[in-house]
C-alpha cells in the first residue's frame, strides 16, 4: 500500500507513525456462526494473512473456539 501511495507514506512519515506499523498486534474479534467466521477469513486473506493455530475449549467447558491469523 505504501509503496503504491506515496501521499500516504508521507503523512505517517511526518506523524512518526511508521514504527508502529511493525508492532505486533493482538485483538479478539467474536463470531457466532460458521458463516461468519468463513468471511473473516476471506477478509484476512485479503490482507495477505492466513489462520494458523486453532484450540477448542470446550473440553474444559468454555464455549471458545480460536485461531489467530498471521502475514503469510
Amino acid at each position: 500500500m505504501l509503496e503504491n501511495n506515496t501521499r500516504l507514506h508521507e503523512q505517517l512519515a511526518n506523524a512518526d507513525e511508521l514504527a508502529r506499523l511493525n508492532v505486533e498486534r493482538h485483538g479478539a474479534i467474536r463470531v457466532g456462526t460458521a458463516e461468519e467466521l468463513a468471511t473473516l477469513c476471506r477478509i484476512f486473506a485479503i490482507m495477505g494473512m492466513q489462520p494458523v493455530g486453532y484450540y477448542d475449549l470446550s473440553v474444559a467447558g468454555v464455549p471458545v473456539h480460536s485461531t489467530a491469523f498471521s502475514p503469510r
